[in-house]
């Protein structure tokens, strides 16, 4: 047998008779930290995470101008051809940033009353740092779809936070798209009078016509640019802590690191001597 097999044989079998000669000790911390760590989770405020399944419904048609960009340089005049970002990404943009945080959420007073506690709505930072800790997404980009959760300490105001940045979130892309296609709308009708080509200014009537069945959407649906699939709602149960999570993470830490100690002391010719009844615990040295 190749000796450096032997010696790693050798202290496997060394290392497995040490923690059974130990395994009172090792199994009594073990339950003892589960129990403590477990009583200790009640301390843990519980949260209550609301979650909502959204699909993005119109998202930016930069593709649709390429056609035109090029007939417009053939007619003299030139349109951009800037690649636009999704409605998907501005809203995760928006939602990363400070200034629509404090124009959209901090401003309402329905979303200041549902974080009232330990005085987080006195302070716009304060409350901004709890929101980005508490906010998650889940982006699929393949099916257009959005996935919003919120964790918050009351089923009802995680509930209501997340119906209200859904509603921001709607809104201030929409006034943005509105903004934009009315400028656009301005921009071509401009140009489709600079033009006498008939394909330039057949694309550019579709452009406008495009806008405008745009704009008219827009102000008869709230779901405009996100549609609702899966609305929030109340929690039945906390997300937050997992009592039998942590409690088990504690006891095996612990474990891990007693199994260690009892290395050292082993190598060191020292051994714990324990005992429950009676509890005692001793080190003893074992080199004479």
């Amino acid at each position: 047998m190749n000796p450096i097999e032997d010696k790693d044989e050798i202290n496997l079998i060394e290392f497995a008779s040490v923690l059974w000669l130990q395994k009172k000790l090792l199994f009594t911390s073990f339950f003892f930290i589960f129990f403590l760590s477990f009583l200790a989770t009640f301390f843990i405020t519980p949260k209550y995470e609301s979650s909502a399944i959204l699909l993005e419904r119109n998202s930016n048609s930069s593709g649709s101008m390429d056609g035109v960009s090029s007939l417009a340089r053939i007619a003299g005049f030139q349109i951009s051809e800037n690649k636009e970002m999704t409605n998907s990404e501005l809203a995760i943009e928006l939602l990363e940033s400070f200034d629509f945080f404090y124009e959209n959420l901090f401003s309402d007073p329905e979303f200041l009353d549902s974080i009232s506690f330990k005085g987080i709505n006195k302070d716009p930072k304060k409350a901004h740092k709890f929101f980005k800790d508490n906010f998650t997404f889940v982006e699929n980009n393949k099916n257009d779809i959005l996935i919003f959760s919120f964790s918050s300490y009351t089923p009802l105001s995680s509930k209501k936070i997340l119906d209200l940045v859904i509603s921001k979130l709607n809104s201030s892309i929409l006034q943005r798209q509105i903004i934009e296609s009315s400028n656009s709308i301005d921009f071509l009708q401009e140009k489709l009078l600079l033009t006498n080509v008939p394909e330039v200014k057949s694309a550019i009537a579709d452009l406008i016509k495009n806008h405008t069945r745009r704009l008219m959407l827009s102000s008869i649906n709230d779901q405009f640019v996100f549609e609702i699939l899966d609305s929030p709602k109340e929690p039945l149960r906390k997300s937050h802590p997992s009592r039998i999570l942590i409690a088990l993470i504690s006891s095996l830490t612990i474990s891990l690191l007693l199994a260690a100690v009892l290395f050292v002391f082993h190598f060191s010719n020292k051994r714990l001597e324990f005992s429950l009844y009676p509890l005692n615990l001793k080190i003893n040295d074992i080199s004479q």
